[in-house]
């Protein structure tokens, strides 16, 4: 069985390749691409330059679009779905 410590080093080694990236567009998803993967709220996507993207989910099995929890200068900002 794994640590803690093995699990979070794990997972942080799969978060990686965002470093360095640079955001190209954000829109929200589309209704026919929400309703492909029978999801009921879209969430906004994060389009990277290279063409890879980042889409919020609800938890870690897809069961749903999620929101984004963004800070800028300590304000705190939530992006919703709709």
């Amino acid at each position: 069985m794994k640590t803690k410590q093995e699990i979070e080093k794990a997972c942080q080694a799969q978060a990686q390749p965002l470093v360095g990236k640079t955001i190209r567009k954000v829109q929200y998803m589309s209704e026919s691409d929400c309703d492909f993967m029978f999801w009921n709220k879209r969430p906004l996507i994060i389009e990277f330059t290279d063409g890879s993207f980042l889409v919020p989910q609800m938890d870690d099995e897809g069961n749903d679009g999620g929101s984004l929890w963004f800070q800028d200068k300590g304000n705190d900002i939530i992006i919703p779905v709709i």
